[in-house]
């Protein structure tokens, strides 16, 4: 059984470049006690997709090192700026889901809209 964690959870990560290296943290904790979970074990995902077709631009995994927990309840998601050329500015969608103990759950959906960063 997973932890009693937030999920569903909708909104904006608001702006990033795509010429540089883009992170985020997660804080992760329990909604009942408000207290930060262990998140040892649990498979986390993250990704970047094209808003009007769907497509698969961007994929943070544990698996791929793209997504750490370096402390206590806390995720920490990291786009190299090589990784990031590949967006074209404009909005896309992303979404993070947590997997463990035989279950899936979504933690976040929104946007995140990336602009040009000036440089070749």
């Amino acid at each position: 059984m997973l932890p009693t964690i937030p999920q569903g959870l909708q909104g904006s990560l608001g702006k990033a470049s795509n010429r540089a290296t883009y992170r985020q943290d997660f804080r992760i904790a329990d909604l009942e006690t408000g207290e930060l979970l262990d998140l040892t074990g649990l498979d986390f995902t993250f990704e970047v997709s094209d808003l009007e077709t769907n497509q698969l631009m961007l994929q943070a995994t544990t698996g791929n090192g793209k997504i750490t927990v370096p402390d206590l309840g806390v995720l920490s998601i990291r786009f190299e700026a090589d990784d990031m050329r590949a967006l074209t500015p404009k909005q896309y969608v992303v979404g993070m889901i947590v997997e463990g103990a035989g279950e899936t759950d979504q933690l976040f959906k929104g946007t995140i809209e990336v602009y040009w960063g000036g440089v070749q």
